[in-house]
């Protein structure tokens, strides 16, 4: 399973960030960002270019991309919505026809029937890949975000997703580590509308982050193993005091969030419903279309 995160600008109470989808613990993802920030703070001597940078792009791993898609060639949102059909590895480059892949697929043990439907819809990639390079150069088979979309706040994160956040604050050149995925007792009653009018009702159990340390980043790097360490402790302690304590004073700014929500999918537009193929982090603040609280 993916260990989702997110890379944000600013302190742990006001920040934007970006989403990570995969190992996103302080081992990987955690010294990823700092090496890439230490690039530009030794090259500009500050972090303002890699703060614009970044948040130019729709997902952390467009930096290491320079925000090129792998679908297009674009340079554009970081790619998702993605058809399988994009994922068809182009196993035969010296094929060049219609008739000659659907024979190729038959070779490979696939009827007629299915090598003739498969090459309809395949070849057409295929071919790109030859031609081009990308299989989907005209993003038929896939979409793209937009920075606006993909904005990640103290609004609309949802901690259940995020397990780890890194925060780098140009003003002071810090790094801060956040945990998230920290389960407390509360919980809340979602009113979900589905697109054909169907009414869903969910009881979700809200989850919390809190920040693990800060680091100054004109000093030596974490150890990384340990900052890893540290944040898997806190979660577990915290999770056993709110289990033990539902009055913690930690929890207070959740008393605060409405208990009853309104998720109506119907007043979701479509460019924004498909933005996205990963779990929305859809904080139960989260300010987006259709949505209500009570």
């Amino acid at each position: 399973m993916s260990t989702r995160g997110f890379v944000g600008i600013g302190t742990p109470t006001q920040f934007d960030g970006r989403y990570n989808h995969w190992d996103s613990y302080p081992t990987g993802l955690g010294a990823k960002v700092w090496a890439t920030a230490q690039r530009f703070l030794s090259e500009d001597g500050d972090l303002d270019r890699f703060a614009r940078t970044f948040l130019g792009y729709t997902d952390w791993r467009q930096m290491e991309t320079g925000g090129l898609c792998a679908y297009c060639g674009q340079h554009t949102g970081q790619p998702h919505s993605i058809s399988g059909l994009l994922l068809i590895a182009d196993q035969y480059p010296h094929v060049s026809s219609l008739a000659a892949y659907r024979a190729a697929l038959q070779h490979q043990g696939f009827s007629a029937p299915d090598a003739r439907r498969r090459a309809r819809e395949e070849w057409p990639i295929v071919r790109n890949l030859q031609q081009t390079g990308y299989p989907d150069p005209q993003s038929q088979h896939h979409q793209h975000a937009t920075p606006d979309h993909s904005a990640i706040t103290p609004d609309t994160v949802d901690w259940l997703f995020m397990e780890w956040a890194y925060l780098i604050d140009p003003a002071s050149t810090t790094f801060y580590v956040m945990v998230g995925g920290i389960e407390t007792p509360l919980t809340y009653t979602v009113d979900l509308i589905r697109p054909n009018g169907y009414h869903e009702t969910l009881h979700k159990t809200r989850y919390m982050g809190a920040m693990l340390a800060f680091y100054a980043m004109r000093l030596p790097a974490p150890r990384w193993f340990h900052v890893e360490a540290a944040g898997d402790a806190l979660r577990d302690s915290l999770r056993k005091a709110f289990a033990a304590n539902d009055a913690h004073p930690l929890l207070a700014p959740l008393y605060t969030l409405p208990r009853v929500e309104v998720w109506d999918q119907r007043k979701i537009s479509t460019d924004r419903g498909l933005r996205d193929s990963k779990p929305r982090q859809a904080s139960s603040r989260e300010a987006r279309p259709g949505k209500e609280s009570l």
